[in-house]
């Protein structure tokens, strides 16, 4: 890996975008099984089309068991930690935390994890410090991830943790997941609050992962109203996102200005 990018930015004057990045953080996230080597391919083609030069790069932390403990249990990554250092896999209690199929346990996984963690909070460090309009951990968003869960290949709710450390600053947070997947461990983790509002364009459809996101799902107690799920379904997909756009603008704002919120 080319150490070139890790600190060619450092004497350039300050820019609207952080991209979280070292060349240590993408060669860990390329070890994840189950993508192996994208980071590395994402992280070529921003050197390729020359983005570097209009970005900050910003070197990420590791995030901490108590950074991860802001939203995941103690229980779950005490045991993540513990399989992590000794690749065991035949752990009995890893079926209990999702650890399996799509989310195999290997040497190293809880680094992984606080890795990618600690490379959100950095990105939602610099937009509280005010270092940027906007920040990027191209290498993030794993957004399956229950307090207590691994799921769809995230070990980690990277995108929960974020937002909640953006909550520290911010009294409202709007979250837009444009995964092809619903994202329902950042819906599940908000559900109840009215303070963050999740919207997830994503295909719902009979046998397709996670099974959720259907058009009726609104929130539940202080947090009815503040989920928007937008299931692209062959109807939608025919429409376009060119007027889809709108309304989903005019719904995110009508929830956002609530006056309960």
């Amino acid at each position: 890996m080319n150490n070139k990018s890790d600190s060619q930015n450092d004497n350039r004057p300050e820019r609207n975008v952080a991209y979280i990045y070292s060349s240590q953080y993408i060669e860990t996230c390329d070890s994840l099984s189950k993508v192996p080597n994208r980071a590395s391919m994402v992280h070529s083609l921003i050197e390729a089309y020359g983005l570097l030069k209009h970005m900050s790069v910003v070197k990420p932390r590791v995030a901490t068991m108590e950074d991860m403990a802001v939203f995941h249990t103690d229980s779950y990554l005490e045991h993540l930690h513990k399989i992590s250092e000794e690749g065991d896999n035949d752990d009995p209690q890893s079926i209990d935390f999702g650890l399996g199929y799509d989310c195999p346990v290997v040497e190293g996984i809880f680094d992984y994890a606080a890795a990618v963690g600690g490379a959100t909070l950095t990105a939602a460090r610099c937009l509280l410090d005010g270092k940027c309009k906007v920040a990027i951990n191209w290498a993030g968003g794993w957004h399956h991830a229950k307090k207590d869960e691994a799921s769809g290949f995230c070990y980690v709710n990277d995108a929960v943790l974020g937002i909640l450390k953006l909550r520290e600053k911010y009294e409202r947070v709007l979250y837009v997941d444009v995964d092809l997947h619903h994202g329902d461990g950042v819906e599940d983790a908000f559900s109840f609050t009215s303070k963050v509002m999740t919207v997830s364009l994503h295909k719902f459809s009979p046998g397709f992962f996670p099974g959720t996101g259907d058009l009726c799902d609104n929130g539940l107690g202080k947090g009815a109203g503040t989920l928007s799920i937008f299931p692209w379904m062959m109807a939608l997909e025919m429409i376009g996102t060119s007027r889809c756009s709108p309304v989903l603008c005019r719904k995110c704002m009508h929830c956002l200005t609530r006056k309960q919120l």
